[in-house]
């Protein structure tokens, strides 16, 4: 009967996801609060000098079994009052206080430079150039530098500059900063762990993911201005041929005539090129991001292709032109619209 009490008791209860959802509310709160300290302790800046205001350190995992390792060590010789063990105890302990010192030391006075990133569609890597500037003459081994959740990557700081690419995840478009840079050393012993987080000012432009969308030369819905022809006498020379009958003798070739040659005329055309329009109202209906990311397919269509054309956006628009310029700022309005370009998003 208590069984049976204690087990309808507990199906009555919350799933254990709810009796769980305090502590994680709290470790919630607790973060939040450790990044807000954290902005005040390291702000963003163009280029960090790590220093004790900004360098945290702490036992790593072996350096807690060590000092376990020396406190067992220590018992030992004040229960069987054996010298050999105080010396070797003390000597090891020695060691872990000099550690400290010298992991710090291969830290400090690094000073981080914010670099370039190219532009990229989201979803992609972000690949963002980090300078670490040596500012005397003690070298950085074995540095282990990472973006908030990204892939470590070692480095060694020998020479006065070293240069590296830290990857990261861009899964939005627009104006993106990465997150902060956990730089951190282990060297020379392991037993403990320097390391800091510093947020530098660095962005990307992240253009839209593309989505497939109708050809810019098929008739999905582009307007096209304007029809490629030839005319006589308009715009630049072209070529000679022989005269005829009712050609204008204005453009008679009278110079090469006077030197003997045939009487010819010279033929002049000119071509209006068809001009594409990428519009966003061909895509009616459908939600902005979609919109952009199919503009971003037929833009990368048009300039494979060779194509001359424009784009027209809510409140803007591209006037028509080929090349890759066309292309890069074609690209660039479709990830900064809606945005300001002067601030990036978080």
């Amino acid at each position: 009967m208590r069984l049976r009490w204690f087990a309808g008791r507990w199906m009555k209860s919350p799933w254990w996801p709810e009796r769980f959802a305090v502590p994680a509310a709290l470790r919630e709160q607790i973060r939040q609060g450790w990044m807000r300290w954290l902005v005040r302790r390291i702000p963003r800046a163009q280029q960090v000098r790590l220093t004790q205001k900004n360098i945290f350190i702490f036992p790593s995992m072996a350096g807690w079994v060590f000092l376990l390792f020396l406190a067992v060590m220590l018992l030992t010789a004040i229960n069987y009052r054996n010298n050999m063990v105080f010396l070797l105890t003390f000597m090891m302990a020695g060691m872990f206080v000099m550690a400290i010192h010298h992991t710090f030391f291969h830290l400090s006075g690094l000073v981080l430079v914010a670099g370039q990133a190219k532009p990229v569609f989201a979803g992609q890597m972000a690949a963002f150039e980090l300078v670490l500037e040596r500012s005397s003459a003690r070298t950085y081994p074995l540095l282990e530098l990472a973006f908030d959740g990204g892939e470590p990557q070692l480095a060694s700081v020998f020479s006065p500059v070293t240069r590296l690419r830290l990857h990261v995840l861009m899964p939005q478009r627009g104006y993106q900063s990465p997150p902060r840079i956990r730089v951190e050393n282990r060297y020379p012993l392991g037993l403990l762990r320097a390391w800091t987080w510093v947020d530098l000012d660095m962005h990307v432009v992240v253009y839209p993911r593309p989505l497939t969308a109708p050809s810019p030369q098929s008739d999905g819905g582009q307007q096209r201005e304007g029809k490629a022809r030839e005319q006589a006498g308009m715009d630049d020379f072209h070529q000679l041929r022989d005269y005829q009958a009712g050609d204008s003798l204005r453009h008679v070739a009278w110079k090469n005539y006077a030197k003997g040659q045939p009487l010819q005329t010279r033929q002049y055309h000119s071509i209006q090129d068809e001009q594409l329009w990428l519009d966003w109202q061909q895509f009616a209906g459908m939600a902005d991001e979609s919109r952009l990311s199919r503009l971003c397919f037929q833009v990368l269509e048009a300039h494979r292709q060779g194509l001359r054309y424009g784009m027209r956006l809510p409140g803007e628009a591209l006037p028509p032109a080929s090349g890759d310029a066309q292309r890069e700022q074609a690209l660039r309005m479709l990830a900064l619209y809606g945005q300001d370009a002067g601030g990036a998003s978080s």
